[in-house]
C-alpha cells in the first residue's frame, strides 16, 4: 500500500519525520510523523500522524496505508474529521460524523458524504472539493446548513509521487462562537458608541496592559494619544513624573489589579499631570472583563474638588459662627411641616390663618413635627441647659401655651410661600423661667422645595419686654395727669368765660359788652381746644376737623346766628396737628369767623362762611377762611390794621412761621400756609 500525509492550508505538510524507538517488550519500532498544521480564528494549530513504519523499513520500496492509523487520527477529533477518495466517498470517518449522520461507521464507508447534505450545500462543497483534487492545495470556508454555521476545511491526501489520492475533511461547529462574536461585536460597537459620544474619558487596555483604544473626551482632558501612552508604563511615567510618587502609585495600581476578578472595578481619586503641564484632579476608575482587557474611564473633578474645598471651608467657617453667635441659633427640620400643609392645600384648605384659629390641636401637632437639628452655645446658656442633646429633637421643651401664637404665626408664614419672617413669642428655660423673644426665622439656601433646614434666630428680650411695661405704666400715670391738666384748664377757661359773661350783663354800654362777648369766646375756643384733648385718646394731637365743626357752632349760638341763613362750609382734611400748631390755627379761626359772622352779612343777608384745612406735602399746611359776602374792601392791609383781631390773627401767623394771603375777590378769602 502507498504512504500518504495531509498538506493543509495551501501548503505542504512538513516533510516525514521518521524515528527509531525502543519498546518495553524488548523489539525495535520505525514510526513515521507527519505533522498537519491548520488555523482557526488566527490561531494556529497542528494535528500529527504517526505511522508504524517497521514493516516498510523492512522491505524498502513496498508502500502501503495504514488504516488503523487513520482511523486512530479520526477518532481523536473532538471535529466532524473524515476521508474521502477522489470521487467523494468515505474512507474513514469518525465517530463524531457518524452520529451527526445518524449511522454506524461501518455502513457510511463507501458511500457519498454529498448525499447526506442538502443540494445547495451539496453543490457548494463538491466544488470546492474538486478544486483541491485539482490544484492539490487546501482550502477553508463556512458554510451553513439547519440554522447551524461550520467551519470547513479540505485538504488534500498525496502519495510519495505526489499524485492526489484523497481529501482529508474537518469541519467544526462554530455557530455559538459565530453568535458570541457578534454579541461581542454588538457589545463593543455599544461601547465605541457610548465611548465616543459619552461625557467621561474611556479607554481600552488588552491583558497585557497595551492601550489599544483611548476616546475624544480621554484626549480632551489629558491630552494625550495613543502615540504618547502605548501602555500603563508610559502612562504612569507622564501623568506621574515624581519617581518617587510614580513608584508608590505603581506598585498599588499593580496590587489593587491583581485582587479584581472579571466583572469586578476599581476606583479612586488621582491627581495627575496632563500633557500641557497642568495638574488635574481625576476621578479613576477601572474593570476587568472576561476576557482580560480592561476598560478605563476617568472624569475631570478639577472644579468639583475646588468647589467642595471651598464648600468645606465655608461650612467650617459656619460652624464656627454658629457655635461662637452671642445670639442663640437653631439648625431645624420642617420638611414633616413642609408635608402637612401640602396636604391641607391639597384638600382644600385656603385660608390658613382662619383654619388655624378654628384648630389650635394642629398647630400643637405642627410644633411636634419640627426636629430641632442643632443649637449653638448660646442656646445653652439662654435656656439653662447642660449640653445640645437636652434640646434636640422637639420643641417641647421650651414651648408653653403662650408659645403656639408665634408658632402659628409662622405656619401661616410658610403655608404663604414666605422664607423669611420674623415674630415675637414666649418660651420656657428648662429651669422654668419664662423668656420673651424675639424669633427670626429664615430658610436655609437650597432648602426652599422641602424646607429641611431653617435656621432659627432667638433673641432673648425679657428685659427690653420689662422695661417697656414699666415705660408704659408710666406713660398711663403721664396720660392721666396730663388729661387731668387739660381738664383742669378746660375748666379754668371755663370759669373766666363765665366770669366774662356774667360782668358783660352789668356793661350799659354795647361796644364795651360787644368787647367782652369777643374776649369770652376767645377764651371759650381755648376752652374747647383743651375739652378735645381731656376726651380724645391722643392727648399730643387734635382732631382739627371735628374741633372746628364744635367752634363753628358755639359761635353761631353766640351771635345768634340761624344756620339757615347762613351755610356753614367744611373742606378741612382728616389731619391731626400738635397742640403748639392747634391753639393758634383754632384763635385764627375763632377771630375771622367771627369777623364775617359780624360784617360779611349786613342787614340779616345770607350767605356762606367755610374753613378748609390742607395738606400741601412735606410737612406744609394751607389754613384757608372765606365767605361769600360783602368783603373787606379794597385796600385793607392786614399788618396796618388797628383791630384787635386783625392784629391778633397777624401776630399768631408769625408764631406759626407762616405766610398770610388775602384774596380780593367776591367775598373775602384768607390763606395762612405754615409749617407742622
Amino acid at each position: 500500500m502507498d504512504r500518504f500525509h495531509v498538506v493543509p492550508d495551501e501548503e505542504k505538510a512538513h516533510p516525514p519525520d521518521e524515528r527509531r524507538f525502543f519498546r518495553v517488550d524488548g523489539p525495535e519500532v520505525d514510526e513515521e510523523m507527519t505533522a498537519i498544521p491548520y488555523t482557526y480564528k488566527e490561531e494556529s494549530s497542528v494535528k500529527a500522524l504517526s505511522s508504524d513504519i517497521t514493516q516498510r523499513k523492512s522491505f524498502p520500496g513496498d508502500l502501503y496505508r495504514s488504516r488503523e492509523a487513520i482511523e486512530a487520527l479520526l477518532n481523536a477529533s473532538t471535529e466532524l474529521a473524515f476521508l474521502l477518495d477522489t470521487r467523494g466517498n468515505f474512507i474513514e470517518l469518525n465517530q463524531a460524523i457518524a452520529v451527526k449522520l445518524g449511522d454506524s461507521i461501518e455502513r457510511l464507508r463507501g458511500t457519498s458524504a454529498f448525499d447526506y447534505i442538502p443540494r445547495d450545500v451539496a453543490c457548494y462543497r463538491r466544488a470546492q472539493f474538486e478544486k483541491v483534487l485539482r490544484t492539490g492545495k487546501s482550502v477553508r470556508f463556512e458554510d451553513e446548513r439547519k440554522g447551524r454555521i461550520f467551519d470547513n476545511s479540505m485538504c488534500p491526501v498525496v502519495s510519495d509521487d505526489g499524485r492526489v489520492e484523497g481529501v482529508a475533511v474537518f469541519a467544526r461547529d462554530i455557530t455559538e462562537t459565530k453568535l458570541a462574536e457578534q454579541r461581542v461585536n454588538l457589545e463593543k460597537q455599544k461601547f465605541q458608541a457610548i465611548a465616543e459620544h459619552g461625557p467621561c474619558g474611556m479607554g481600552m487596555l488588552d491583558n497585557q496592559g497595551t492601550v489599544i483604544y483611548l476616546n475624544p473626551k480621554f484626549q480632551e482632558i489629558m491630552g494625550y494619544s495613543l502615540q504618547d501612552i502605548p501602555d500603563e508604563e508610559h502612562w504612569f511615567r507622564a501623568v506621574h513624573p515624581d519617581p518617587a510618587i510614580r513608584s508608590k502609585i505603581y506598585e498599588n495600581w499593580k496590587r489593587r489589579l491583581r485582587r479584581l476578578a472579571p466583572g469586578e472595578s476599581a476606583s479612586e481619586i488621582l491627581s495627575v499631570v496632563c500633557k500641557s503641564g497642568n495638574v488635574k484632579t481625576i476621578s479613576f476608575k477601572i474593570m476587568v472583563l472576561d476576557s482580560g482587557e480592561r476598560i478605563i474611564s476617568l472624569e475631570d473633578i478639577t472644579d468639583r474638588v475646588a468647589a467642595e474645598r471651598v464648600l468645606k471651608e465655608s461650612e467650617q467657617r459656619y460652624r464656627r459662627l454658629f457655635e461662637d453667635s452671642p445670639i442663640s441659633l437653631w439648625e431645624e427640620d420642617f420638611s414633616a411641616v413642609k408635608s402637612y400643609l401640602e396636604n391641607l392645600k391639597g384638600s382644600g384648605v385656603t385660608d390658613f390663618r382662619e383654619y388655624f384659629e378654628k384648630n389650635p390641636d394642629a398647630v400643637v401637632e405642627c410644633a411636634g413635627m419640627v426636629k430641632v437639628l442643632d443649637v449653638n452655645r448660646a442656646t445653652l446658656d439662654l435656656y439653662e441647659a447642660d449640653s445640645k442633646n437636652e434640646l434636640l429633637q422637639d420643641l417641647s421643651k421650651v414651648f408653653v401655651k403662650e408659645s403656639l401664637g408665634g408658632f402659628r404665626e409662622g405656619l401661616i408664614r410658610i403655608a404663604e410661600g414666605n422664607t423669611e419672617f420674623e415674630a415675637e413669642s414666649v418660651n420656657v428655660s428648662l429651669m422654668g423661667n419664662l423668656k420673651h423673644v424675639s424669633v427670626r426665622i429664615i430658610v436655609a439656601p437650597g432648602f426652599e422645595e422641602n424646607l429641611s433646614k431653617i435656621i432659627v434666630a432667638v433673641l432673648d428680650i425679657t428685659d427690653r419686654k420689662r422695661a417697656e411695661e414699666s415705660l408704659k405704666a408710666s406713660l398711663r400715670e403721664k396720660e392721666v395727669l396730663l388729661s387731668e391738666i387739660h381738664h383742669r384748664v378746660k375748666n379754668n377757661l371755663q370759669i373766666i368765660s363765665s366770669l366774662l359773661r356774667l360782668q358783660s350783663r352789668n356793661i350799659p354800654d354795647p361796644d364795651y359788652k360787644r368787647i367782652f362777648m369777643e374776649s369770652q369766646d376767645r377764651v371759650q375756643s381755648m376752652a374747647l381746644m383743651h375739652e378735645d384733648l381731656y376726651e380724645s385718646r391722643d392727648l399730643g394731637n387734635v382732631d382739627f376737623r371735628g374741633y372746628v365743626n364744635r367752634l363753628v357752632n358755639n359761635l353761631f349760638l353766640s351771635y345768634g346766628i340761624d344756620q339757615s341763613r347762613i351755610n356753614f362750609q367744611s373742606e378741612i382734611d382728616r389731619v391731626s396737628i400738635g397742640i403748639d400748631t392747634a391753639v393758634p390755627c383754632g384763635l385764627i379761626t375763632n377771630e375771622l369767623i367771627s369777623n364775617s359772622l359780624k360784617h360779611a352779612f349786613p342787614h340779616n343777608g345770607a350767605g356762606e362762611i367755610g374753613v378748609a384745612l390742607k395738606s400741601t406735602g412735606e410737612g406744609r399746611f394751607e389754613l384757608s377762611v372765606w365767605d361769600n359776602g360783602i368783603g373787606m374792601g379794597q385796600g385793607l392791609d392786614l399788618e396796618q390794621a388797628q383791630t384787635l383781631g386783625f392784629r391778633l390773627v397777624t401776630t399768631l401767623t408769625r408764631q406759626l412761621r407762616g405766610k398770610i394771603v388775602m384774596d380780593q375777590g367776591p367775598g373775602s378769602r384768607l390763606i395762612i400756609s405754615f409749617s407742622a
